[in-house]
C-alpha cells in the first residue's frame, strides 16, 4: 500500500483558554475539548494526588477516577465540594467552587447571547425568504411564458441580482454564528494509508 500525504481539516484548539474550552465542551459535548482542559491540570492533580497517597499507581489511578466522574458532571454546575479546613485539598475546593460559580454565569451569559441569536437567525430567515419567493417567481415565468429576449435578459439578470443577495445574506449568517471565524481551525498534513 502507499502512503499518501492529505490536509485535513483540524480544530486548534491548544491556544485556546480554560473558559473557551469549557463553553466549546458545554455547548458541543465534543469530550475533545474536555480532554484538552483536563490535560493542562493533570499534572497538578498528579502532583496533589501523590503528595496525599504516597503511591504513584495509585495516585494514577486517582487521576483518572477524578477524570471520569467529573466528566458526566461537567454541565452540572451546581456541583460543590468539601472546602472546610486549611488543608491543601480544602483550598483546591474553594477554588472549584468558585470556578463552578464562575462557569455558572457564563452560561446564564451564554443563553442570554442564545436566546438574541435564535431572534437573530429568525430575522435573518424571513430576509431569505422574499428574495427566494422573487427567484421562483421569475423562473416560474420564465418557464411558463412566452418572452421577448429583452423581458427574458430582464428576468435573468434580477434572478441573478437576489442570487448575489442571498449569497451575502448566508456570509453574514456565517459570521453571525460564528462559522467563518478565523484562527480555531487549520490544515495538518496527516499520513493515510491507500
Amino acid at each position: 500500500m502507499a502512503t499518501k500525504t492529505v490536509l485535513f481539516f483540524k480544530r486548534n484548539i491548544s491556544k485556546l483558554s480554560d473558559e473557551e474550552l469549557l463553553t466549546h465542551y458545554t455547548k458541543s459535548g465534543d469530550t475533545e475539548y474536555f480532554g484538552e482542559l483536563y490535560n493542562r491540570y493533570i499534572p497538578l492533580l498528579y502532583g496533589l494526588c501523590l503528595k496525599y497517597l504516597q503511591d504513584e499507581d495509585r495516585a494514577q489511578e486517582a487521576v483518572m477516577q477524578l477524570f471520569e466522574d467529573l466528566l458526566p458532571k461537567l454541565g452540572n454546575y451546581e456541583i460543590k465540594v468539601p472546602s472546610e479546613g486549611k488543608t491543601e485539598l480544602a483550598q483546591v475546593g474553594k477554588s472549584f467552587n468558585l470556578m463552578t460559580g464562575k462557569v455558572r454565569e457564563q452560561i446564564e451569559k451564554l443563553s442570554s447571547v442564545n436566546q438574541a441569536q435564535r431572534q437573530l437567525l429568525g430575522s435573518l430567515a424571513h430576509e431569505l425568504k422574499t428574495p427566494m419567493t422573487a427567484i421562483i417567481g421569475y423562473a416560474d415565468t420564465l418557464l411558463t411564458v412566452r418572452l421577448s429576449p429583452k423581458r427574458q435578459e430582464i428576468a435573468l439578470d434580477y434572478i441573478r441580482n437576489e442570487c448575489q443577495r442571498l449569497s451575502r445574506l448566508s456570509v453574514k449568517m456565517l459570521e453571525l454564528t460564528g462559522l467563518y471565524e478565523t484562527g480555531e481551525a487549520e490544515f495538518v498534513p496527516v499520513e493515510v494509508q491507500m
